[in-house]
């Protein structure tokens, strides 16, 4: 060998193996419920990822090795967000963004009561292995994004006490959760949704029961943009909370009820 060094005393014997192995949690390879292109875009940023808790690498690269475009590969990104097994920090402009990858946690193929993707070492059989019992199964691992969204989420149903699968923190609202945590903090959004929650007017109660139009108990209802209105979704959650810091003066009625019936019975011909 060159420069005089010595022979590695156990090496491999082609160029392909020396370049290393990438592992990720067979929760996540086995997951049917994650798209192909999301678990092989999981296991490339793993690549980048084993000599550091974080990578950098940026998406026209990403796209490059899994073989799609741009837009695709940003979608498998997204799906992995959704999936609360990626979180993205993006850095500035002309700037690769921050990857952090999080397990899959010991329940995400073996859900309770439903039929998911569980695969057994033992299925043939149904008998534990003594002589090998199997390891003892690590807490789920949740980014801050996903500890944020869950927070404001316990906060609607405390607040709502929505019914049967409406309690449930499906796709739709964790995005929706997400979009609004961009423009706003936790307490803004847990303060906003408290405040609808207090209002007569919108919740139909006391003199408000009769009003035209439904309850305003929806998330969507509160924190997304409302359309044809030259709203944002920051403008909509600051409206609540100046309507927080109205009840918060003792002025408990403090909704011009001739607009709002007005603005439904616009809403309603307009859908």
């Amino acid at each position: 060998m060159s420069d005089g060094a010595a022979p590695k005393a156990v090496r491999f014997a082609d160029d392909t193996t020396q370049q290393g192995f990438t592992q990720i949690p067979n929760a996540i390879l086995r997951d049917s419920d994650l798209s192909a292109g999301a678990r092989l875009t999981y296991a490339l940023l793993s690549s980048f990822a084993w000599q550091a808790d974080e990578c950098w690498v940026g998406q026209a690269k990403l796209a490059k090795l899994a073989g799609v475009g741009d837009r695709q590969i940003r979608n498998y990104l997204g799906e992995l967000e959704e999936g609360d097994l990626l979180e993205t920090t993006r850095q500035g402009l002309h700037k690769p963004n921050l990857y952090t990858l999080f397990g899959a946690g010991p329940d995400r193929n073996c859900g309770s009561g439903q039929e998911r993707n569980c695969v057994s070492d033992k299925e043939d059989t149904g008998e534990e292995d003594s002589a090998n019992p199997p390891p003892p199964t690590s807490p789920t691992v949740k980014s801050k994004a996903t500890e944020e969204i869950e927070s404001v989420w316990a906060t609607y149903v405390k607040s709502m006490n929505p019914r049967g699968r409406g309690r449930e923190l499906d796709p739709e609202a964790r995005k929706l959760i997400r979009e609004a945590l961009k423009v706003a903090d936790v307490e803004e959004l847990q303060r906003a949704i408290e405040t609808c929650a207090r209002s007569d007017f919108h919740m139909k109660r006391g003199k408000y029961k009769n009003r035209q139009g439904g309850k305003y108990n929806a998330l969507a209802q509160i924190i997304k943009a409302r359309r044809g209105r030259n709203e944002t979704t920051r403008s909509r959650i600051e409206w609540w909370l100046d309507r927080a810091e109205e009840f918060d003066a003792g002025k408990e009625d403090v909704f011009d009820v001739n607009a709002e019936a007005e603005r439904i019975r616009r809403e309603q011909e307009a859908d």
